[in-house]
């Protein structure tokens, strides 16, 4: 068993990614409140306290993109780096990620062919979303979509 398959490096690996996606999170809630008393400021006549809070808001949102961009690189990569390289595991990726990811990838879909491990859709409130998404997007590129023999787990060619 290597280091990244052990239970305590794979809670470590969790928590740092939890930690990443926390503060992401809280940059979105931190712009909505700058937004929100930017619209106030200008509604009462101070165009420069408005514009200030704007722009804060805007700074908040920059911050909550590099949060999730680094969330999204780090679980990634660890869920992949042991991976043979006809398999992606698209697990903690937000859907609009995953999509991103197979539209970088989708030449050598076409040529090659991929498994994309995506999940049963345990993990979603109400129904699974990752794996209609991508099966929606392969339709869409004109990537031909099979299922695994897991369940959560689909061929693109």
């Amino acid at each position: 068993m290597s280091d990244a398959d052990s239970p305590q490096s794979q809670d470590d690996y969790m928590e740092t990614y939890d930690h990443l996606r926390a503060l992401a999170s809280s940059e979105a809630q931190a712009r909505h409140i700058s937004f929100t008393a930017s619209h106030q400021a200008y509604a009462s006549g101070d165009r420069a306290l408005a514009h200030a809070l704007s722009q804060k808001g805007k700074q908040h949102g920059e911050n909550m993109k590099a949060y999730n961009e680094q969330a999204k690189n780090f679980i990634f990569y660890v869920n992949n780096v042991a991976l043979p390289d006809d398999t992606m595991d698209l697990h903690g990726l937000y859907v609009e990620e995953a999509v991103d990811v197979l539209r970088g990838r989708i030449a050598d879909i076409r040529q090659e062919g991929l498994w994309v491990i995506v999940g049963r859709g345990n993990h979603s409130v109400g129904k699974a979303r990752l794996g209609p998404a991508v099966v929606r997007f392969c339709r869409e590129a004109g990537v031909q979509v099979g299922q695994g023999v897991e369940e959560g787990r689909l061929y693109l060619h």
